[in-house]
């Protein structure tokens, strides 16, 4: 894409930000200030506005001439703007509130539609007085009851359901399944003609600077919740060498890949494996369904993440489909080069597929091992069939990587040249402390927080601190000591999580954070002086 000029650049910027749900400033955006909200109100806009224009006579005798100052089109966009918002950003809940909470919604927009009008109030009283309809003052008044608002909300919600062009589902309304495709295409076109959150389908730039911006791409800054106190010292280190800058920008090279193979299992049990029911299960399926057209967007191409921190100093990916992201994105993207496995490569592949299963990902690495050689048949079934097997994968911790990892151990078992692409995450234990032992060259630490092979089994930091300062307190004759082990008897087996939570920071680290604010720390990290 040839370079834009900053006007250009500022005038994409200004069109993506007007398809996401919120403002700048937090406001939540409504259907029709987004590109696809307009196209989607544009196609039903017609069809409502003539089937309304049919079905004015059926009105409420006191809401008939009110809505009849508002032409069918004005009705039909008042009712299709607030359906809208609802299906792209979600309905309130999923029982007979979230359908109240509609209709109050439509008829406050008519009402301030109404208000724009004009209406001549007097007129309009003196008119529904002489047919005999005295109770149409109530729908002229300045204020409405909360009744009033629901009573109109509803003539025109149903108005919509009636012309077919929505259903209810539960308490929500949802596109009908014979026009699902037309949308699903209409917002497949719009996302693909501009692609400022999908990935990066070439290397992207170095950080060099407080902010970047790119082609055609979205401008961001190289942290995310910053502080004004925060930018002039990281910009100053940006200008010359910035080990963390330079670890992001290094993180960046690495080229990902859609799997292929996982695409249709995606589609067919993602949303089942998150478990949800209701309006939580309606937005899992919108999630599903946007990151599976990001994927077939991205076809067999190779693309690229860029990155950035947040004020902690930890990386995450400034687009929306990567390998940050829940169960299913993480199952459909590999890394674009392979390399050999061999034994000990399939060894951490078998590692791998126990860790994702969840059962032994706890246990020892033999324990881990033992368990993938014992299920070999499961592995074997299910990529000879991962549809039918369904049930059998279902449970796992994470069902969707397991189903790809089995894949990979399948070809890695069979062929001695397999070069695996799968990436395989190891959970860290205890990381703040994992790091440490790391940049202190601390062998002793390392083996305690698991960092080594020298124990076969996965050490618990927390619960040897735990353990260690309940011998303290028992040695210890002060009142406080007392108090503090009848907390801890309390607690029983719960008592690690002391270690684990805010004051474990406190208790573990007294030296680096006595008297220093979470404000405070989150600057130090930036200016060398640790936490």
């Amino acid at each position: 894409m040839d370079d834009l000029t900053e006007s250009q650049r500022r005038t994409k910027e200004r069109d993506h930000r007007r398809n996401s749900q919120f403002t700048a400033k937090g406001r939540e955006r409504s259907s029709i200030e987004t590109p696809f909200g307009r196209e989607a109100i544009k196609q039903s806009l017609k069809p409502l506005a003539d089937f309304i224009s049919q079905q004015l006579n059926t009105a409420p005798s006191n809401l008939a001439d009110v809505i009849g100052r508002l032409n069918p089109y004005e009705l039909a966009a008042i009712t299709l703007v607030r359906i809208w918002d609802g299906i792209l950003w979600g309905f309130e809940g999923n029982d007979w509130r979230s359908k109240r909470s509609l209709y109050q919604s439509v008829g406050q927009y008519l009402k301030d539609r109404l208000e724009f009008a004009e209406i001549n109030i007097v007129k309009a009283i003196g008119k529904q007085i002489k047919r005999g309809r005295p109770r149409a003052e109530d729908f002229l008044r300045e204020e409405w009851r909360t009744g009033e608002y629901v009573s109109a909300g509803w003539w025109l919600v149903e108005r919509a359901v009636e012309s077919r062009l929505f259903e209810w589902r539960g308490n929500s309304l949802v596109i009908p399944p014979d026009r699902e495709a037309e949308f699903k295409r209409l917002r497949q076109a719009i996302l693909w003609s501009q692609p400022y959150m999908l990935p990066h389908l070439k290397p992207p730039s170095n950080w060099t600077g407080w902010r970047k911006h790119y082609d055609d791409r979205l401008s961001t800054t190289f942290i995310t919740g910053w502080r004004n106190d925060q930018r002039p010292d990281i910009e100053e280190r940006l200008k010359g060498s910035f080990p963390h800058a330079e670890a992001v920008n290094h993180r960046k090279r690495v080229a990902p890949h859609v799997n292929p193979a996982m695409l249709p299992i995606v589609e067919e049990f993602a949303v089942e494996c998150m478990g949800h029911n209701g309006w939580k299960r309606q937005n899992d399926e919108r999630t599903v369904d946007g990151d599976l057209e990001d994927a077939r967007w991205l076809g067999d191409r190779t693309f690229w993440l860029d990155y950035r921190c947040d004020s902690r100093g930890r990386m995450y990916a400034v687009q929306r489909f990567s390998y940050d992201r829940e169960d299913h994105v993480r199952s459909l993207i590999e890394f674009n080069q392979g390399v050999h496995c061999g034994p000990y490569g399939i060894q951490w592949l078998e590692f791998n597929a126990a860790n994702l299963y969840g059962n032994v990902d706890k246990e020892s690495w033999g324990k881990r091992g033992r368990w993938t050689t014992e299920h070999r048949h499961l592995i074997r079934e299910i990529v000879k069939d991962p549809i039918g097997t369904f049930d059998k994968w279902r449970k796992a911790d994470k069902p969707l990587q397991f189903v790809r990892s089995c894949f990979e151990l399948v070809e890695a078992w069979d062929n001695p040249d397999f070069e695996t692409r799968l990436p395989v995450g190891i959970d860290a234990t205890a990381s703040g402390l994992q790091h440490l032992a790391l940049l202190g060259r601390d062998r002793e630490t390392m083996a305690k927080v698991n960092l080594t092979l020298v124990h076969d089994g996965a050490l618990d930091i927390y619960g040897a601190f735990a353990e260690h300062i309940e011998q303290m307190l028992r040695a210890d004759s002060h009142s406080w000591a007392t108090w503090w082990l009848d907390r801890l008897k309390e607690l029983g087996s719960k008592k690690r999580k002391l270690f684990k939570g805010r004051w474990g920071h406190l208790l573990m680290h007294p030296r680096i954070t006595a008297g220093i604010s979470k404000s405070e720390r989150r600057v130090r990290i930036w200016n060398g002086k640790g936490w």
